[in-house]
């Protein structure tokens, strides 16, 4: 199965070219919204937060803010790189290798909550290279790597790897004609997302809006629809 690194250059080259249409300077609402359903009696408030194909997003700054540890990863170096000089941070640098030899830039840093951010492959990591977590905070992850099952499926393992019983994702998700939009991001329907997360996790939709005219400035071939949801998937016990 192709790795995610073989997908490297594309979207370094985006990021080189200044055309990150994905990465929004402002925090986003759905996680300021629904942050409280992440947490609860058995959730610990400060808590562990993972965010999957990080970029620089603001969102992992405004997590550690609230007293959070986070740690992200991301394929591209000019991300990791642009989130630390956005932020005026002091970073120190190492890496680790995993047991068949790949090797990950890690980048750690202190704001109110710690932040770690690595870089590389994210089908490359596993719980003994970057810990456990509460939560997971997946923004544009699910809806970046594709169509095809099997990856799904494997992102799918990766991502409860790495959450701790009973922990919690908040996700978003877009459905659209795909003959309108081929992405990324692509579309993923309630009947996939139950079909993927189904049997590991509760799937709750907590809200879904028409961004049909958000989007079609950016993605031109969008006529029909365009719905964001926001989706909270609870780890069965």
């Amino acid at each position: 199965m192709a790795a995610l690194e073989d997908n490297k250059p594309q979207w370094q080259g985006l990021w080189q070219a200044g055309d990150a249409g994905w990465h929004r300077s402002e925090v986003n609402e759905g996680l300021m919204k629904y942050h409280d359903k992440l947490t609860d009696e058995k959730t610990p408030s400060p808590a562990t937060v993972f965010v999957p194909l990080c970029g620089k997003s603001v969102d992992m700054m405004w997590l550690a803010d609230q007293g959070h540890s986070v740690v992200g990863v991301d394929l591209v170096p000019e991300a990791i790189a642009g989130f630390i000089e956005d932020n005026q941070l002091q970073a120190t640098a190492s890496s680790v290798t995993t047991e068949e030899g790949y090797s990950l830039a890690v980048h750690k840093m202190s704001a109110k909550g710690d932040i770690a951010l690595y870089c590389g492959d994210l089908f490359k990591v596993n719980k003994s290279m970057i810990g456990e977590f509460d939560f997971i905070w997946d923004r544009g992850s699910f809806v970046a790597i594709g169509t095809d099952p099997e990856v799904r499926r494997r992102y799918v393992s990766l991502v409860t790897s790495l959450l701790k019983p009973g922990g919690r994702i908040l996700l978003e998700k877009y459905c659209f004609l795909f003959e309108e939009h081929q992405g990324p991001p692509f579309p993923v329907s309630n009947d996939q997302l139950q079909e993927f997360f189904g049997a590991d996790y509760h799937v709750e939709i907590l809200e879904t809006s028409d961004a049909l005219s958000k989007l079609q400035k950016r993605f031109t071939g969008l006529k029909t629809r365009f719905d964001l949801s926001t989706v909270l998937l609870t780890r069965r016990s």
